[in-house]
This record gives C-alpha cells, sequence and structure tokens, in this order.
C-alpha cells in the first residue's frame, strides 16, 4: 500500500475552522516540564527525549517523553522522577 501525503493548501483548508489545541498544551507541558530537576545531580534544564517504546497514551493529544540530564546524563521519568537510565561519559551532553 502506498500513502500519498495530503498536499499543504488542502491541509490548511481542512484545519482553517478548527480549534488548535496543540501549541496550548505543548507550552503547558515545557513550562511544567522545565521546572524539573535531576534526582541524581540536581541540575535542572532537562533535555526532553521521545519515549519510543510507548509514545502515546490513552487519552493524551501529546507525546509521551522522559528527561535526560543536561548535566550528568542520567535519564528519568519526568513526574515521578524515578531513574529510568544511569549517567555514562558518553551520553552526558
Amino acid at each position: 500500500m502506498i500513502f500519498h501525503p495530503i498536499p499543504l493548501k488542502d491541509c490548511e483548508a481542512l484545519l482553517k475552522d478548527q480549534e488548535d489545541i496543540l501549541t496550548p498544551a505543548w507550552e503547558k507541558f515545557r513550562r511544567d516540564a522545565a521546572l524539573q530537576t535531576c534526582p541524581s545531580c540536581g541540575a535542572g534544564d532537562p533535555i526532553f527525549i521521545l519515549d519510543t517504546r510507548k509514545p502515546f497514551a490513552s487519552g493524551e493529544i501529546l507525546p509521551r517523553y522522559h528527561a535526560r540530564c543536561s548535566a550528568c546524563g542520567m535519564d528519568y521519568t519526568l513526574w515521578t522522577r524515578l531513574a529510568i537510565g544511569v549517567p555514562t561519559p558518553s551520553r552526558v551532553c
């Protein structure tokens, strides 16, 4: 089966009367997630990594992300701060 992309002008015509619900949701996510700190070293300003194991959860409009500390490289869940990957020298950004 071959999929053909919808031309941009057709997409714009289909979406012109629809409310933008993604931009406010993304801005709220970024604002709330930026307040999280690394459970290992306490640094802020995490890097957001798309959770490729389960990118979408039921009822959510944004994909799921986890965080990587920009200081030590620890991977952790954003809201529970549970470690899901240990820092290694090659992962430090």
